[in-house]
């Protein structure tokens, strides 16, 4: 005799994952975000058909319970690929093809628009870096002029030979 999972609130069977998330979270568009959980007593037997629709995405696959002695702890990955920017919500929903579906679990993600980072007042920097460029070349001219004179007798000219 099989031992079913306990009914929960909803009509839905305890699907013993936690620690739904997807990372990264915040992400920029066109960088690939991965949603990852947390199981056990679960044993995924389809491939995950992973669907989107506007701003939800639903990941779904048949799976079972497995009961008995439980298997130790195992994560389960999603990759989700790159997704324009906006605010989605992300649902594990895995279904027992014989009784029907598992809870589910839900994340919040954002992703924000790829952007170009910009130097701040570029013309300030400029004018601060070709000042020290400036300063760098007198200095170094006035001690190749400071090395030249002691040589040839604090600023004498060299008696010519």
């Amino acid at each position: 005799m099989a031992i079913v999972p306990s009914v929960s609130y909803g009509g839905s069977f305890d699907l013993n994952c936690w620690d739904f998330e997807v990372t990264p979270n915040p992400a920029f568009s066109g960088q690939a975000v991965t949603a990852t959980t947390t199981c056990l007593c679960f044993n995924p037997e389809t491939e995950p058909e992973i669907l989107r629709s506007g701003t939800e995405i639903v990941i779904t696959y048949n799976a079972t319970a497995i009961c008995g002695v439980p298997p130790p702890p195992f994560t389960l990955s999603f990759p989700l690929g790159s997704l324009p920017p906006g605010e989605y919500v992300v649902t594990h929903a895995p279904i027992w093809h014989e009784l029907g579906p598992f809870e589910t679990q839900q994340a919040p993600l954002s992703i924000v628009p790829y952007s170009v980072p910009i130097m701040n007042n570029w013309p300030s920097r400029l004018v601060s870096c070709l000042l020290f460029l400036a300063a760098f070349v007198h200095l170094t001219n006035r001690s190749s002029s400071f090395r030249a004179s002691r040589s040839t007798g604090r600023g004498k000219a060299a008696p010519l030979s």
